[in-house]
């Protein structure tokens, strides 16, 4: 494999990844029903606890989930502004 070939699949894997986020932040954003507070660190975790990777450090996967969970977290938040009259 040459260097642009390199490139392509990693900009699929990358497309591959924000799609499952953002499929994540969507079914965040669905547990609001069940739950009062979105923050949680016993089930954070619970999630860094079940992730183990091969190539990367435990510290690397973890600071890769904690800004997952932070941006789902603020899908969950999202703040909605009402007001009379024109825009």
């Amino acid at each position: 494999m040459n260097l642009d070939e390199l490139r392509k699949e990693i900009d699929k894997i990358n497309k591959e990844i924000l799609a499952l986020v953002e499929k994540r932040a969507e079914l965040a954003k669905k547990t609001n029903g069940f739950k009062k507070n979105v923050l949680s660190f016993g089930r954070e975790q619970d999630i860094y606890s079940k992730l183990e990777s091969k190539t990367l450090s435990q510290e690397q996967v973890r600071a890769i989930f904690s800004e997952i969970i932070s941006a789902c977290r603020k899908v969950q938040n999202e703040i909605k502004t009402a007001y009379l009259g024109p825009e």
